[in-house]
């Protein structure tokens, strides 16, 4: 009698044990300080709390050749010099190689693409003396040797750009002197393109692309990336705004903001952006887009250059006393019970 009591009690124990480890696994639950969702951060007073500021942004397409890019600024620096007199703006997204070209022009270097045509002649790879021969088709001091060949091709290339190839003279040994100074005009000229240029380009996002990436690492302007690149931006990223296209999801970073085309943001505490960009089919049509700051500031619209001078703020321990969130605790084993023993034991 005694034996089978205390197997009894062994076994609703045993039970008890149990059914609290099965609660514990199934809906125990601790209280801890609430990791917030949300960034508390300050903006300067042109953009407002609690209502939408809108951030319209206009992508046009940079073209690819030498002669387009410098009609493009030409048109550009027409546009720029007109909003700075009528004390417009307009937040523009070029790609991150439109920013490398105005680089290179305020270094006095010509564009990447211009490589073939501006090294040295001695120094052409066999590829690109190849190059050179499908390009251009001359005739030049045969008996001077093949680097003047080259050289020559580069200055008629050079000469051509400024619509006076008829002025190469065939019979003439050109130099690297010559060459330098022909560069030299075309390089003046395009720096007198971009100075107008500065003013405008505070309003830029650039645009990042897969073969790209690691120069857009580097940059301290806005980033506009594609969904495939949202996992290689990190919180060592320069940028401080980080503009996503329409499928990806808000990101909170511990230094930056995240905003997503066509979205209104949900992760700025009693801020809400909105992001729109469209797309502009000519440099020509920018000016339409442009707008006055103070009138754009009283309708809600906002500046890339006044979105960027943001402060995080970080909550101090007593206002996250105040907010707590049940967790889960982190899945353990359950307890496997073995029948070896008619008086159930715990392995």
């Amino acid at each position: 009698m005694i034996k089978n009591l205390y197997k009894l009690c062994m076994q609703i124990f045993i039970l008890v044990i149990f059914l609290l480890a099965i609660n514990n696994i199934l809906f125990g639950r601790t209280v801890i300080k609430r990791k917030d969702s949300v960034q508390y951060v300050a903006f300067p007073n042109e953009i407002k709390k609690n209502q939408i500021n809108y951030l319209n942004l206009y992508k046009l397409k940079y073209p690819e050749s030498s002669k387009e890019k410098d009609d493009f600024l030409k048109v550009l620096n027409l546009i720029a010099s007109r909003m700075i007199l009528d004390k417009k703006y307009i937040n523009l997204i070029f790609p991150i190689d439109f920013i490398d070209d105005i680089n290179r022009i305020n270094k006095g270097i010509p564009f990447l693409i211009e490589e073939l045509y501006s090294k040295y002649a001695s120094d052409l790879t066999k590829k690109e003396q190849e190059n050179l021969d499908m390009e251009i088709g001359i005739e030049w001091p045969y008996d001077s040797g093949i680097i003047q060949c080259y050289l020559n091709k580069q200055y008629y290339y050079w000469l051509a750009y400024l619509g006076k190839e008829k002025e190469y003279n065939k019979d003439i040994d050109y130099t690297e002197f010559d060459k330098a100074e022909i560069i030299g005009e075309i390089l003046e000229k395009r720096k007198t393109l971009i100075k107008p240029l500065f003013d405008i380009l505070d309003n830029l996002v650039v645009e990042v692309s897969e073969s790209n990436i690691d120069i857009a690492q580097n940059t301290n302007i806005p980033i506009y990336i594609s969904e495939k690149l949202y996992s290689q931006i990190s919180d060592t990223q320069n940028s401080k705004i980080i503009i996503h296209k329409f499928n990806d999801k808000e990101k909170i970073y511990g230094n930056k903001i995240t905003l997503i085309e066509g979205k209104n943001t949900k992760n700025i505490k009693e801020y809400i952006v909105q992001t729109k960009i469209f797309i502009v089919t000519s440099v020509k049509n920018l000016y339409t887009y442009s707008k006055i700051a103070k009138d754009s500031d009283k309708n809600g619209f906002i500046k890339i250059n006044t979105l960027k001078n943001f402060k995080i703020n970080e909550l101090n321990d007593k206002k996250l006393k105040r907010a707590i969130v049940r967790k889960n605790d982190d899945s353990r084993d359950i307890p496997v019970f073995k029948k070896n023993d008619p008086a159930w034991v715990i392995d």
